[in-house]
C-alpha cells in the first residue's frame, strides 16, 4: 500500500504536480530528467519533422514497452509540442485581460474542424476534445535555433524525502519536476495546432458505454439516450470554438446544466420531454430551475454581439449554432462545418 502524502517532506510541488499516489505497482513509472528510454529517447529530446496525415494530429513517432519497478510500461514517442491551448487563454486573460486575436481563432477553428474531418472520414472519434487536449506546435523555436530551455526556463524540481529519513519505496520517483508552464512562448499567432490525447478515443460503431467527459462539456444526447457517436466531437468544438472553455458553468446538478443548454442555440427536441420533465421532478435544485427557464433564449447570439463589429468572428456564429444544436441528428457534422466557415470567410473577403 502506497504511503500517503503526509510521510513526505512538504513542498508545493507535492500538491500540485503529478500524484504521488499514483506511482505503485500498475501505476506510474517514476522518471527523472536525463533518462534514456529504449535506448534512444532521452526527456527533453529532439523534434522532429512530422508526415502525418493530417498535419494537426499528432503522430505516433514510435512505440515500446519499457520494464520498470511498477510494472510494464507502453511508451508513445510524439513530437515535442508547445502550449495548450488552454494555457495559451488563461495566459493571456490573466496576463493582459483580453483573448485571442481574432485571426488565431478563426485559424484555430479551421484547423480544429480539418483534423475532426480527418479523423471521422478514418472512422475515429476523438471523445475528449477541450481546451487542453489541443496544443500548439513549436516549430518557429526550433526553426530559429533556440534552446528549448531559453522559453521553459530551467527546469523546477524537488526531491521527494520521507520525513521518516526511510529510503523511497523503488516505484517512487527520486524528484518531483514542475510542468513548464510556456511564460516566454508568444507564437499562438504564427503556429499551427495539433489535436492530442486519444486515451478516450473509439472507432465509430464500436462505442464505449459511457463517455469519459467533463461536466460541463457533456454533451446533450448522453442524458436522454445514452447513445452518442461522432457528434459528440462536433458538441465539444463548437463549445471550445469560441468560448475557449466551457459556456456552460452554473453550480448544480445535471438538470442544472441542461437547464442552461436549452434555448442557448435551440430548443429542447419533443423526444426528449418526457425524460426532461422527469429530470426536473428529481432534481435538488427545482427553484433555480425554475428561474432558469427562458433566461438562456438565444444566448449564444447574444454573446456575439460584443464581436459584431468584427467580420472574422462574426461569422463563426452560424458554425457553432451548427455545431451545438441539441439533437445530433440535427447538428453539423466537423465536415460540414468546415465547409460552412469556408463559405463564410469566401463571402467575407468578397464582400
Amino acid at each position: 500500500m502506497m504511503a500517503g502524502l503526509s510521510v513526505y517532506r512538504k513542498h508545493n510541488l507535492l500538491y500540485t504536480q503529478e500524484g504521488i499516489e499514483c506511482y505503485g505497482p500498475g501505476g506510474y513509472h517514476p522518471v527523472c530528467l536525463g533518462d534514456t528510454f529504449n535506448n534512444r529517447y532521452k526527456l527533453l529530446a529532439a523534434h522532429s519533422k512530422a508526415d502525418a496525415i493530417s498535419r494537426h494530429i499528432t503522430p505516433v513517432r514510435d512505440f515500446f514497452i519499457h520494464d520498470g519497478p511498477n510494472g510494464a510500461h507502453q511508451c508513445l514517442i510524439f513530437d515535442l509540442l508547445g502550449p495548450s491551448l488552454g494555457r495559451v487563454i488563461r495566459s493571456r486573460e490573466y496576463e493582459e485581460g483580453e483573448g485571442l486575436e481574432p485571426d488565431v481563432i478563426l485559424r484555430i477553428s479551421e484547423q480544429l474542424l480539418q483534423a475532426l474531418t480527418c479523423l471521422h472520414d478514418a472512422d475515429i472519434v476523438h471523445g475528449d476534445i477541450n481546451v487542453g487536449n489541443i496544443a500548439f506546435q513549436c516549430t518557429d523555436l526550433f526553426n530559429a535555433g533556440m534552446d528549448l530551455l531559453e522559453v521553459l526556463g530551467e527546469p523546477r524540481c524537488e526531491e521527494l524525502v520521507r520525513l521518516d529519513g526511510k529510503p523511497l519505496d523503488p516505484g517512487l520517483p527520486k524528484q518531483i519536476v514542475e510542468a513548464a508552464d510556456w511564460e516566454a512562448w508568444f507564437d499562438e499567432d504564427e503556429e499551427d495546432i495539433r489535436i492530442i490525447d486519444f486515451g478516450h478515443a473509439f472507432v465509430r460503431g464500436e462505442e464505449p458505454k459511457k463517455l469519459a467527459q467533463p461536466r460541463d462539456l457533456r454533451v446533450p444526447e448522453t442524458f436522454f439516450t445514452g447513445r452518442f457517436d461522432q457528434k459528440v466531437d462536433s458538441w465539444t468544438a463548437g463549445c471550445v470554438v469560441m468560448f475557449g472553455a466551457y459556456p456552460f458553468g452554473c453550480p448544480g446538478d445535471d438538470a442544472i446544466l441542461v437547464g442552461e443548454m436549452i434555448g442557448f442555440v435551440d430548443e429542447l427536441p419533443e423526444k426528449w420531454q418526457q425524460k426532461w420533465y422527469e429530470m426536473r421532478q428529481d432534481s435538488q435544485f427545482r427553484a433555480a430551475l425554475s428561474e432558469l427557464e427562458g433566461l438562456q433564449k438565444g444566448e449564444l447570439a447574444k454573446r456575439f454581439k460584443k464581436h459584431e463589429d468584427d467580420a472574422k468572428v462574426a461569422i463563426l456564429l452560424p458554425v457553432i449554432q451548427g455545431l451545438m444544436r441539441l439533437d445530433p441528428a440535427e447538428r453539423l457534422s466537423a465536415s460540414e462545418a468546415l465547409d460552412l466557415l469556408r463559405r463564410k470567410a469566401s463571402y467575407n473577403m468578397q464582400a
